[in-house]
């Protein structure tokens, strides 16, 4: 693993360890706000260090603030979904400036890192994937919206939770699963 991923990989670890911590020894709302502030504290450092921030860094600060906002509104079962909905809508529409840009949105997260899985292939074979990620945000702003507006809370945090981790777990596998095609694809006629 070269030097670049060591450091990438340690500035996106330090908001999630110490948001961790905070929370075991603390309470859920501090240890955002807390990772929150070492987030912007390593943007911070590395502009003061005339360093490029990163874009995870920058899409990690922007999650933290808006789960900041969905624990505070944790009271409020009206509230509790906005901010997700928002990042959602964020997202969707960041990916779809990156498609009509004709980039890749995996190139585009894993820049930062020394990735050789994704140098072999070209931005162009990859594009359908951002349609997918698309499809994938969407879903989960318009579940949740019409979950906020017209269903119980409890019901809307098992669609949400359904359209979460399991669902982000089953589109990177296609992602992964539509790249290695298209690699062998490349390999068979290179």
């Amino acid at each position: 693993m070269s030097r670049n991923n060591i450091k990438q990989i340690t500035y996106m670890l330090l908001p999630a360890v110490t948001f961790y911590i905070c929370y075991l020894f603390i309470n859920i709302l501090y240890a955002t706000a807390i990772a929150a502030l070492i987030a912007t504290g390593v943007i911070v450092f590395n502009l003061a260090k005339h360093r490029k921030v990163a874009n995870t860094q920058l899409l990690g600060l922007l999650s933290l603030l808006l789960s900041f906002a969905a624990v505070y509104n944790t009271g409020n079962e009206n509230l509790y979904f906005v901010p997700s909905i928002i990042s959602n809508f964020i997202t969707a529409s960041l990916i779809f400036i990156l498609t009509m840009k004709r980039k890749s949105v995996l190139h585009y997260a894993v820049k930062e890192f020394d990735s050789q899985f994704l140098e072999s292939v070209d931005e162009r074979d990859v594009i359908m994937l951002n349609y997918l990620w698309i499809a994938f945000f969407v879903l989960k702003m318009v579940a949740r919206t019409i979950g906020v507006l017209w269903l119980d809370f409890s019901v809307v945090y098992w669609v949400s939770f359904a359209l979460g981790d399991p669902m982000n777990i089953a589109v990177v596998a296609l992602s992964v699963f539509y790249i290695r095609k298209k690699i062998a694809a490349s390999a068979d006629t290179g």
